[in-house]
């Protein structure tokens, strides 16, 4: 460094060396490093701010977001197989670093400098990466779960099989990441740039997109997921997308804000929930179809032993004893089944005024929850016809 600036302390800078740092790795003594090069930022936040007390948790944040920071310099540094479990590098320059294979469960590399940085196969379990520059870095079949990338820049990184469960993505910059077959349950990269990302077969379970921002070169295909991958506010219909998993997706959103909707109207929802499971929200035709068989089936059933009598005009009575004349009974329920089912769209010409009220109620409850089902059964229809995929289950 040629130019020295007022009230760097170089000599503590110099104490920070590759030497030093790998020393200390391989005898156990990251703590020791991590002491020093704490008192370095300590020296750099009074160099940077005249006024302020020092504070190692908040001023250090300060610090490593300033660009007039001087970090230590490891660019190209090759730290294969290391193990530096917890090290600090906040603010510490490490383009095209090597760090294949190395031991970085619980590292600090908030603002450091990252660029073309190699992770192949590093463990990076609960790894601070917030607002790096990470821009083509390789993270090939690394293990990065419960990492923290949020508002780092990644353009051009690669994630290829690489282990990134719980992964705090938020507000980072992902254009043209590469997270092929890369495991991402219950991921967040809610409000991420993810223009051009490829998410070819990734596990998606459970992961949050809540108003990511995405474009036509962003690629789904073949994924994994389930009933909690939240696309909420997510323009899913202006990526690359298999219609299958664009169909799911939509189905999770309604779900998902649904049953939001459920926790504030306690009392609605008793007539929405209902409504919304007979379809499974919008996803089944096979629900609402055989509700209503069933429900009209069971109405048949009333109809036929008991509440006949009540208006013989529209049913027919059945003949007693039952089994003695199966066949003609069979004949005279499957006719007034169908019957039951006419009467919900009103093709039956039934007297109301001669029927007792306490038969009357039960024709009431008969026609009401029919519609009801029919109207789920519309729903669904509405749902169906306007999805690229039925995804009918």
């Amino acid at each position: 460094m040629d130019e020295k600036p007022e009230g760097w302390n170089q000599e503590l800078y110099e104490k920070l060396s590759f030497e030093y740092l790998v020393e200390c790795g391989e005898n156990e003594r990251i703590g020791e490093w991590n002491s020093l090069y704490l008192e370095y930022l300590e020296s750099e936040w009074k160099r940077l701010y005249s006024e302020g007390k020092w504070d190692p948790i908040d001023s250090v944040r300060m610090v490593v977001s300033n660009p007039q920071l001087i970090g230590p310099d490891f660019s190209g540094a090759n730290f294969q197989e290391a193990h530096l479990e917890a090290v600090d590098f906040r603010g510490a320059q490490l383009e095209s670093a090597e760090f294949r294979g190395a031991q970085l469960e619980g590292a600090a590399f908030r603002g450091a400098q990252l660029e073309g940085a190699a992770f192949r196969g590093a463990h990076l379990e609960g790894a601070n990466f917030r607002k790096a520059c990470l821009k083509g870095t390789y993270f090939e079949a690394a293990h990065l779960e419960g990492a923290k990338f949020s508002g780092a820049h990644l353009e051009g990184g690669d994630f290829l099989w690489a282990h990134l469960e719980g992964t705090d993505f938020v507000w980072a910059h992902l254009e043209e990441v590469a997270f092929v077959w890369a495991h991402l349950e219950g991921a967040d990269f809610s409000r991420a740039h993810l223009g051009g990302a490829d998410f070819s077969r990734a596990h998606l379970e459970g992961a949050k997109f809540i108003y990511s921002i995405v474009d036509g070169e962003t690629l789904f295909t073949e994924n994994a997921m389930d009933g909690k991958t939240d696309f909420t506010g997510t323009g899913i219909s202006a990526t690359r997308i298999d219609p299958l998993l664009r169909t799911k997706l939509e189905k999770n959103i309604r779900e998902i804000r649904w049953k939001a909707w459920y926790k504030n109207h306690k009392f609605l929802q008793i007539i929405m929930r209902p409504f919304w499971l007979l379809t499974d929200y919008g996803a089944s035709t096979i629900r609402p179809v055989c509700a209503f068989i069933l429900w009209n089936t069971i109405f048949a059933i009333i109809y036929f032993l008991w509440l006949g009598n009540d208006f013989e005009e529209l049913m027919t009575l059945y003949t007693t004893p039952f089994w003695t004349n199966i066949g003609d009974n069979v004949i005279i329920f499957l006719t007034d089944w169908m019957k039951s089912n006419l009467m919900i769209i009103s093709l039956t010409d039934m007297a109301t005024t001669k029927i007792e009220p306490f038969t009357l109620f039960f024709v009431f409850l008969h026609v009401f929850g029919g519609y009801f089902i029919l109207v789920a059964l519309v729903a669904r229809l509405s749902i169906m016809f306007q999805n690229l995929s039925p995804n009918d289950e």
